[in-house]
């Protein structure tokens, strides 16, 4: 599988680095939706992950341990960041559409957003995604002027701070 089919953008690509916190704390442009989970009543009559029933468990009987792939958001600087302070990086899941809800988060220093190039991630654990999520950034400080980011949920890649 190409590496870009295993990417799901939330804001920005490669090509089109997109602005962010130019206007205050904001949500990402796109919202990836994983789709209904499966509850084991219609084809493929499997209720395995994702499965409604065990999905709000604490300790579901799957565990990823040292060997299992981890997945979270990437945010990757296009320009750099040159006014705000600080911004708190969030993964934010729901079971419906405009999710609000963090799942994962990281703050991220203007010291760290003025590297343009600089790869962060944010890992989330899988469990605490329902069907929809997105990305939101709180900022702290003063609106961004002129920074760009790119963001996407895929796996871990290498590299990453």
């Amino acid at each position: 599988m190409p590496m870009s089919d295993a990417l799901l953008w939330v804001h920005g690509t490669p090509t089109t680095p997109a602005a962010f916190l130019t206007a205050g704390s904001a949500y990402s442009t796109n919202e990836i939706d994983f789709g209904a989970p499966n509850t084991g009543s219609t084809y493929p009559y499997l209720p395995q992950f994702p499965s409604a029933t065990e999905k709000g468990y604490t300790f579901p009987p799957e565990v990823v341990g040292a060997g299992g792939v981890e997945w979270g958001l990437h945010f990757v600087v296009g320009v750099a960041f040159d006014t705000l302070t600080s911004i708190v990086l969030s993964a934010v899941s729901a079971s419906t559409t405009n999710a609000t809800t963090a799942i994962a988060s990281r703050t991220l220093t203007l010291a760290q957003l003025a590297i343009a190039g600089a790869h962060y991630f944010v890992p989330v654990n899988g469990v605490a995604v329902l069907e929809f999520l997105r990305a939101y950034g709180a900022l702290t400080g003063s609106n961004n002027v002129s920074g760009t980011c790119m963001m996407w949920f895929g796996p871990r890649t290498g590299g990453e701070q």
